[in-house]
């Protein structure tokens, strides 16, 4: 009885691999990263402004200073995986 057993349990050990791939494979995928996006908004620091300058002694230049912006950033989605379809090998 002992053996018959054992020779049950060998014959299911070895019968097990093939009885995995009966299926057909249907569609293969890849793990893709994708990388987090971004929000940005500009917050006004400081404003343009024209003013005059002295150059020299005899002379005065009149200077425009564009206005100077701080970006702030905010997560818009997090990075994460996804599963992509791509062709079987």
């Amino acid at each position: 009885m002992k053996k018959v057993l054992l020779a049950t349990a060998a014959a299911a050990l070895f019968a097990a691999p093939a009885f995995a791939r009966d299926g057909q494979t249907q569609a293969c995928y890849d793990e893709v990263w994708v990388a987090t996006t971004y929000s940005a908004t500009k917050q006004l620091q400081i404003p343009a402004k024209t003013q005059y300058e002295h150059v020299s002694a005899h002379q005065v230049e009149k200077v425009y200073y564009p206005p100077v912006y701080i970006e702030k950033l905010s997560v818009k989605d997090p990075g994460h995986y996804v599963w992509r379809q791509v062709p079987c090998r």
